[in-house]
């Protein structure tokens, strides 16, 4: 069983991380990224960049990564025009 600790408001870098993953949809789950014809491989690259934002708080490693993240779901458009 899971220890339950109290909770604390979100630090920076949680913010940060929620940023990110709202970039790629409302919801970063696999029928939101399925949906959008993302696979495994994507999903991997998606929790790689969770991790990276959550564990960095140089402002130039999250510009880059916010970069990748617009590649990435640029190629996967959440609505066909």
């Amino acid at each position: 069983m899971l220890e339950e600790k109290p909770v604390q408001s979100a630090t920076m870098k949680e913010q940060e991380a929620a940023c990110v993953i709202h970039m790629f949809a409302p919801s970063v789950g696999t029928p939101a990224t399925t949906t959008q014809g993302m696979g495994v491989e994507e999903m991997k690259t998606i929790a790689s960049l969770i991790s990276r934002a959550i564990r960095s708080e140089d402002p130039s490693v999250l510009a880059g990564i916010k970069s990748e993240v617009h590649a990435l779901t640029s190629k996967f458009p959440i609505y066909n025009a």
